[in-house]
């Protein structure tokens, strides 16, 4: 059982590195799983992947004592293997996490400010996607209302408020947003909200269009929250 876990080992090892090489048009010359260790996508797998790695380079030189490895690959180290190739196959991107538009709560500019207000408030919703034509046109938020009632210098909304009438207060530059497009890598994309935090900016949402930007079709959405950590 322990020479064969070694071989399977082996075996899914030389596997990874064919998909590597393949998936990401590198010479296959033995540094594919280095490679692997340097991306962002991989960095949550870096000390396990360099372990086997380890691993496979002494196996691979038959180190035995008595006739019987020194080394014997664990369950836990296929299993790793398995994953990894898994997450090279079929890598997390934006169109898995998002929420698609028949998950979300929007409105277009002919609905009604204060009645979404409300079903905001009731929801816990913090912002509410303003859709027009498949378009991200703005995003309406406890900013946007903010903004409106101290630069108007009024203290309350009508309720035949539209959003096209406060089409000022919920541009999609009033906060911080971001597009993509729905095959981007989620780890990339966690690393471009860390890096907007530590400049300073925090970012409110994360847009999936057709084309990666603010005129592209409308796809889905997902927050900060939902990618930390995946």
């Amino acid at each position: 059982m322990n020479m064969n876990n070694n071989e399977l080992f082996i075996e899914k090892y030389k596997e990874l590195e064919y998909l590597v090489s393949i998936k990401y048009n590198i010479p296959k010359n033995g540094s594919e799983i280095s490679f692997l260790e340097k991306r962002i996508e991989f960095s949550n797998y870096r000390k396990e992947l360099e372990y086997c790695r380890e691993v496979r380079n002494f196996l691979q030189h038959e180190c035995k004592i008595d006739q019987e490895f020194a080394v014997i690959a664990s369950n836990e180290m296929i299993n790793l293997i398995d994953k990894i190739i898994e997450l090279v196959k079929n890598p997390i991107t934006a169109i898995k996490i998002c929420k698609k538009i028949d998950q979300i709560y929007y409105k277009g500019l002919n609905d009604y400010v204060v009645s979404s207000m409300l079903a905001m408030n009731h929801k816990k919703y913090t912002h509410i996607p303003i859709i027009e034509n498949k378009k991200i046109v703005g995003v309406f938020s406890k900013t946007s209302i903010f903004n409106l009632l101290m630069e108007e210098d009024v203290c309350s909304l009508n309720s035949s408020v539209r959003f096209k009438d406060i089409i000022n207060y919920i541009k999609l530059n009033t906060e911080k947003y971001l597009f993509c497009k729905s095959d981007m890598n989620i780890k990339e994309m966690e690393e471009i909200v860390i890096n907007e935090f530590r400049n300073g900016s925090k970012v409110s949402m994360i847009f999936v269009t057709s084309n990666g930007n603010e005129m592209g079709d409308f796809i889905g959405l997902f927050t900060p929250f939902d990618i930390m950590g995946i």
